[in-house]
């Protein structure tokens, strides 16, 4: 796998290089700035399978430096881990609202970031077969049948959608909040009524555009709260909001259901979806709470909305699979 390394300090530039050769990866590629990062990448022939990003650098930051790189093809979903001395929420938050996978704060012991990159090396694995199976597909089967098998129950990255992010990089930003930031957090969950009857009449690219505009109604609904939203399939979306303690959940489902309707989502022709959303009940974390202790409470709320013949759907297995293949990784950190 190959790896670039951004950070305009020499000698946490040599950490994170050595941090990957740690992990057994020597092809590393070095880069002091972001501009120099993406000359880098633009120029690469091969796809580089992680990088490992500072926040603060002269000019563009990693924050840009990561929201390039989602837009750029072949990087949508390329595990990207900040590596920073920066430790407050609001940059965490930020770090994944831009796309990161995950986060390590300065200064850093080289084989618990070690342990991160083969986390990331067995993600980007199971991604890469992923990407060729989809390819074979494609290859042998119509657009829309082979579009379509990504999976009802599959979670979908929120492309384009500004604070949404991937189910698994919300989990993976709950397990990087301490305490203190858990304190004022809350978790909320939707499911978009009659999700089947949409799944099997759309075309899969108006599917995905509706899934898309449902997660700018939530954000809509949840504005000032910080939020940062998710798909975890069959319908249902997650949310993790700063101060959530203060909200009805009656009025932020009222809410989301009028910035639903605003939407006008139709099939074409004139004819309307009616989009509607019923709300989970809310779970607001406390101050004994741990980050592995939200990521559970997370997928207890979204099992309590699938209907009973969705439930363990292969969205929440495959989360509980990744934390189960990863979970020794992240026990040595």
């Amino acid at each position: 796998m190959k790896i670039l390394a951004v950070d305009d300090d020499p000698l946490s530039l040599a950490m994170l290089e050595a941090a990957a050769r740690e992990a057994g990866f020597g092809d590393v590629t070095p880069a002091a700035s972001a501009e120099e990062a993406r000359e880098i990448v633009l120029a690469s022939t091969d796809l580089f399978g992680c990088f490992l990003v500072d926040i603060q650098m002269p000019g563009a930051d990693g924050f840009d430096f990561c929201r390039m790189l989602r837009r750029m093809p072949g990087y949508a979903s390329t595990p990207v881990i900040m590596v920073t001395s920066l430790s407050s929420q609001p940059a965490l938050l930020k770090a994944f609202a831009a796309g990161a996978t995950d986060y390590v704060t300065k200064p850093c012991d080289p084989k618990a970031l070690a342990a991160r990159v083969l986390k990331a090396a067995r993600q980007e694995d199971v991604e890469a077969r992923m990407r060729a199976a989809a390819a074979s597909v494609v290859a042998l089967k119509a657009e829309l049948a082979q579009t379509r098998r990504v999976g009802f129950d599959a979670p979908v990255t929120l492309r384009e959608v500004e604070n949404g992010i991937d189910y698994l990089a919300l989990e993976t930003y709950l397990q990087r909040l301490d305490r203190g930031d858990l304190a004022g957090a809350s978790l909320f969950t939707f499911r978009i009524d009659r999700i089947e009857t949409f799944f099997a009449r759309c075309h899969p690219a108006l599917y995905n555009d509706m899934l898309a505009d449902v997660a700018e109604a939530l954000l809509e609904a949840l504005l000032g709260h910080r939020p940062l939203v998710s798909y975890a399939g069959s319908g249902v979306f997650a949310a993790v909001v700063s101060g959530g303690h203060t909200l009805d959940l009656a009025e932020v489902e009222l809410a989301v259901n009028q910035a639903a309707e605003e939407l006008w989502l139709d099939y074409g022709a004139g004819e309307g979806m009616g989009i509607r959303l019923t709300a989970g009940a809310p779970a607001h974390l406390g101050g004994e709470t741990t980050g592995r202790g939200a990521v559970s409470a997370l997928r207890v709320a979204i099992d309590r909305l699938q209907p009973q013949p969705h439930r363990a759907t292969p969205a929440a297995l495959a989360a509980r699979w990744s934390m189960g293949v990863f979970g020794s990784f992240l026990r040595a950190i």
